[in-house]
């Protein structure tokens, strides 16, 4: 268990001498430094005399926890493999000529912190039966390894091996050798470097400056992680596990060339600077992780590519754009978990693909797309604007959702929005307001329709609803195509089974009339009604996450 004070180890040394007086004892442990994870550590005992006693009785008291394990050369009384507390060890016949020597090996428990004093002593009687005389021996100071070390190659801009014991500070242990489940490590200057086929486990990386390189890996399970200045490099991958948090802050640029960055915790990006990376590398959020965007400020802040070759960033996770600062994504971006544009700008300069999960625009933001963005699968929610070319669905496979409003609203397209085969336009009448209380798509390019419309009510609003309210959901400059589901000039049932529209195409504008309200099911409709709702509420549910 953890001491709140350094554990007093006191072996007691009891030396029962007949004709002669002892002289001198030192008692020598095979290292100093104990292992936080536990583990076991010999004691050489030598005692010296001027001449033999008749009888030589030797004794020690291991600390709670402590265990002995057997011994070489030891008197021909001793302890029992497995006993703890007081040790003994005793001459009853013939005792050998000074000095003795002997080693005996004890288990320690994990978690010991601090220094680990062990002080010895000989008790020594005569032939006279004078009184015991207890006689000090030397205090020998065990230590359990540190948790955290610093890089001191910086001094002379020293590059070396990650796990030269020469180049960490405390010296004397090698971080990763320390048997410790993990450690902590600070980089300030020069370089580190994991070679090829090392893994290196910390606890949290405080990265200051100077680089990390090589060939390895690199693992952080902490929850402190911090980066404000410094590169890593030509690792083969930096993973964040799950529970783990890493923070990149400042406006320094964070260099990962060669390098792919695999989140499956938390990276918080917090007060600008930019991510670059290169040659190969790339960005990875995986599932259950969150990378949070919090830059602050005026200027625009960059995932970018400074290096040549590729650099990709791929989001299974969540992306959350929190700050009211801009954005900029100038790598291809892969999206099948959550893109939250809940603050600010977030801009993708290069490619955009989303293959499932969402893309939620929250009201007042918005997400701008340089090049054409395909959304072959998921969801485009919310109530802010989106800038540039966007196509949604595929000619087969599964249904992508547009959902507009945060839940009734307006989703703003500027540019020109594409609906294909397996596109759905998911809308919600509340009331009559257009863009406040029921949903509105306003495209400034062209629209062209495809796939199929869901209408559903909202807030008992079907009980209201006039046969005289026109209800316009979608205008564009240029509008073509029709939902299959929903031919011009016909009536067309609302997915929730409460009424019906009439349907109309203008050449900029889709537009709902002649309303009526659908008479109470009999019951034997009821299973076929329940089951369609099921699938209406799916899209529901992914618009409101």
């Amino acid at each position: 268990m953890l001491r709140s004070s350094p554990l007093a180890l006191l072996a007691a040394f009891v030396l029962l001498a007949i004709n002669a007086v002892a002289q001198t004892i030192v008692f020598t442990p095979s290292t100093t430094a104990l292992n936080t994870a536990g583990g076991s550590i010999t004691f050489t005992a030598t005692i010296s005399y001027s001449s033999p006693p008749s009888v030589l009785a030797f004794t020690t008291t291991l600390p709670t926890g402590w265990t002995y394990v057997s011994g070489t050369n030891e008197p021909p009384v001793k302890p029992s493999t497995g006993t703890t507390g007081t040790l003994g060890w005793s001459y009853t016949t013939t005792v050998p000529g000074s000095p003795i020597t002997f080693d005996f090996t004890a288990t320690y428990p994990a978690s010991l912190t601090g220094l680990q004093p062990l002080t010895t002593s000989t008790v020594t009687r005569d032939t006279t039966d004078s009184p015991a005389v207890t006689t000090p021996g030397p205090t020998v100071t065990l230590s359990a390894p540190p948790t955290s070390f610093t890089w001191v190659g910086s001094g002379v801009g020293q590059t070396g091996n990650w796990n030269d014991v020469n180049l960490w500070s405390p010296t004397g242990t090698v971080p990763n050798n320390t048997g410790l489940a993990t450690y902590s490590a600070q980089v300030s200057a020069g370089t580190a470097t994991i070679f090829t086929g090392t893994t290196i486990t910390l606890n949290d990386l405080l990265l200051f400056g100077g680089t990390i390189n090589g060939g390895g890996a690199l693992t952080l399970v902490g929850t402190n992680s911090s980066w404000t200045s410094g590169a890593i490099t030509s690792l083969t991958q930096l993973t964040i596990a799950s529970g783990a948090i890493f923070t990149a802050s400042t406006l320094a640029s964070h260099d990962f060339d060669q390098t792919a960055i695999v989140n499956q915790g938390t990276f918080l990006w917090q007060n600008g600077g930019s991510l670059r990376s290169g040659s190969g590398g790339s960005f990875v959020n995986a599932s259950g992780a969150t990378f949070t965007d919090s830059t602050s400020g005026a200027v625009p802040y960059v995932i970018t590519n400074g290096f040549g070759g590729t650099f990709t960033f791929s989001n299974a996770g969540s992306y959350v754009k929190s700050s009211g600062s801009a954005t900029r994504i100038e790598v291809p971006f892969t999206n099948s978990g959550s893109v939250l544009v809940e603050a600010g700008t977030l801009r993708f300069t290069s490619t955009f693909s989303q293959s499932a999960g969402l893309l939620h625009v929250a009201s007042g933001t918005s997400a701008t797309f340089d090049n054409p963005a395909t959304f072959t699968n998921g969801s485009i929610i919310g109530g802010g604007t989106i800038q540039g070319s966007v196509t949604v669905g595929a000619a087969t496979g599964s249904v992508a959702v547009v959902s507009p409003g945060d839940s009734l609203g307006q989703l703003t397209f500027q540019g020109n929005l594409t609906l294909l085969n397996t596109s759905m336009l998911l809308v919600e009448l509340g009331g009559t307001g257009q863009g406040v209380t029921y949903d509105f798509v306003s495209v400034s390019g062209t629209a062209a329709l495809g796939g199929t419309l869901s209408l559903m009510f909202q807030n008992g609003f079907s009980s209201s609803a006039s046969f005289g309210t026109t209800f316009t959901l979608l205008s564009a400059s240029s509008l073509t195509g029709t939902f299959t589901n929903a031919p011009n000039g016909l009536r067309f049932n609302t997915s929730d089974g409460l009424g019906s529209f009439v349907v109309h195409y203008t050449p900029t504008s889709l537009t709902l009339t002649e309303f009526q309200l659908t008479p109470v099911p009999e019951p034997s409709t009821w299973a076929l009604l329940l089951a369609g709702l099921g699938v209406v509420g799916v899209s529901v549910w992914r618009r409101k996450k």
